[in-house]
């Protein structure tokens, strides 16, 4: 998304809160949001892992932000560089002052992997309700990066909170951004946590989009407690697929089976849980077998991405940054062989 002079990359809409400065910034539109779940409906208003970028000639700008509910955090790129991370208060806004540190100003502009370090990158948390109020550059033009300037490869990852990285400590370093990272892909991140429900108005909605080639699909974990029968489950995930390669033949698509969890260590399940996580792999598998002759699409097997017990956080559900950091070695590595 463009807006005056700036991309809003990770965003598809923006709305006027009353009483709130500035625009709300939400990762799926209104229409899309209408046909899913309660739950995902406001979690797609959440801007996880948005960035605001831009190009500018000012030696110095300011970026003003405003947090319509948690703690939010903005970390700062130029290019692939972290130059800072900066808190903003509930219900407050944050004036950021963006400065290239000399280091880097003096680097060779073709010294970089993913990014120019001419490129501003301002990368949210997005955990609630994040607000572009305003970038000052004191009358020096600004533009948005240009098609050179931002990796050729576009992951859009779908999945539950192992996804979209809650349990990361920094919400700058879940195993997709740092596996989109080790690829040099441009992240898309559609994680929707607790509530990836693989509806058919979410399907169509990838499926219309294109501005990605490669797609992982993380399914199955957040339906375990969720009065779903496992029929239902099959006919979204072929949905799913068939829709998705109709419209992108040529793209990349990766299922994605549970990852390790306390189900598959023999941890009592809980009493709300109405189906086992190996109920959802088994459909998974299968339905990606019974499409064998598309040589694009492909499955890994979360255990394998993520093996190890101590990669989990003490929930036995998700990652800890250990977990986080091995997922995405483990990723790059199943993806690239």
């Amino acid at each position: 998304m463009i807006h005056g002079h700036i991309e809003f990359h990770n965003i598809s809409h923006t709305s006027v809160a009353e009483g709130c400065p500035g625009l709300s910034l939400h990762r799926i539109p209104d229409a899309v949001r209408a046909g899913l779940n309660e739950a995902a409906q406001g979690v797609g208003l959440c801007p996880s892992h948005a960035e605001i970028r831009f190009v500018t000639s000012a030696p110095t700008s300011r970026l003003t932000l405003y947090s319509g509910g948690h703690h939010e955090y903005a970390f700062v790129y130029c290019g692939d560089y972290l130059v800072g991370e900066h808190c903003i208060e509930p219900h407050q806004s944050l004036t950021i002052e963006l400065t290239m540190p000399k280091g880097l100003a003096d680097l060779d502009p073709a010294v970089f992997q993913r990014f120019p370090v001419h490129l501003w990158r301002v990368r949210l948390s997005g955990t609630n309700r994040i607000h572009f109020v305003s970038l000052d550059t004191a009358g020096h033009e600004v533009r948005p990066p240009l098609p050179n300037e931002t990796p050729s490869r576009r992951w859009v990852a779908y999945g539950s909170s192992i996804t979209q990285g809650f349990s990361a400590s920094r919400l700058a370093n879940p195993w997709t951004q740092l596996a989109a990272t080790h690829l040099r892909c441009d992240l898309l991140n559609l994680g929707f946590g607790g509530c990836c429900h693989a509806e058919p108005a979410f399907a169509d909605y990838l499926a219309e989009r294109t501005d990605w080639n490669l797609c992982t699909l993380e399914l199955g974990i957040n339906l375990c407690d969720k009065p779903i029968t496992l029929e239902e489950f099959r006919t979204r995930v072929a949905y799913l697929l068939d829709r998705l390669h109709a419209t992108h033949p040529d793209a990349t698509l990766v299922v994605i089976t549970p990852f390790l969890n306390r189900q598959h260590l023999g941890a009592p399940r809980s009493r709300k849980d109405l189906h086992q996580l190996e109920d959802f792999a088994k459909i998974l598998r299968a339905e990606v077998a019974a499409r064998a002759n598309r040589p694009h699409l492909r499955l890994l097997e979360g255990t394998a991405i993520l093996d190890r017990a101590d990669g989990l956080s003490a929930d036995l559900c998700h990652p800890s940054d250990y977990g986080h950091a091995l997922m995405a070695s483990h990723f790059t590595k199943l993806f690239n062989s």
